[in-house]
């Protein structure tokens, strides 16, 4: 009778650290955004289908790297493309004064191995990215400032889990 009820109180704990990981790992329940091209621009609201990312899931996958977690900011995941044979995450933080993209790899363990901005817009106007991501995988980011009165690409690609910016 003690063995069996040592093995349903096993069970269970093993089934609630499960779950547990499930709900915290918030890349797996992710969705494919799109197929290549694609355009990754600052939406004004939240799309659709992103997951919110509170600050225990930006911790745990070390998001921390692309800024310090700020509870006044709003950050989802919007969701990933495949480039190559590499998921590729989109990941936004939006606020009332500026709002920013990123493009993330992670690693085996679901931690933040390489990033590049890829949208980024705020009130002022002054500067504004937007990315395009081409059929060949290429990630090309536009870069606009008004005081500079040009756009300037950087092109980048992805070799061995890391983005390279290409010259």
């Amino acid at each position: 009778m003690l063995l069996k009820n040592i093995k349903l109180l096993l069970c269970v704990m093993l089934l609630s650290f499960c779950t547990a990981q499930a709900q915290s790992n918030i890349f797996v329940s992710s969705t494919m955004i799109s197929k290549l091209p694609y355009k990754d621009v600052v939406e004004v609201n939240q799309p659709k289908n992103a997951l919110p990312i509170n600050q225990k899931n930006w911790e745990a996958h070390d998001l921390q790297k692309l800024e310090d977690f700020n509870p006044e900011f709003k950050y989802f995941l919007k969701g990933y493309v495949i480039i190559g044979k590499q998921k590729v995450f989109i990941i936004c933080r939006d606020y009332a004064e500026e709002s920013i993209n990123w493009m993330v790899l992670l690693n085996d363990d679901f931690l933040l191995a390489d990033f590049i901005v890829t949208a980024y817009d705020n009130s002022e106007g002054a500067m504004s990215k937007k990315s395009d991501v081409l059929s060949n995988g290429n990630i090309v980011v536009h870069v606009s400032d008004i005081y500079a009165d040009e756009v300037k690409k950087e092109m980048y690609e992805i070799q061995g889990g890391k983005f390279k910016l290409r010259p």
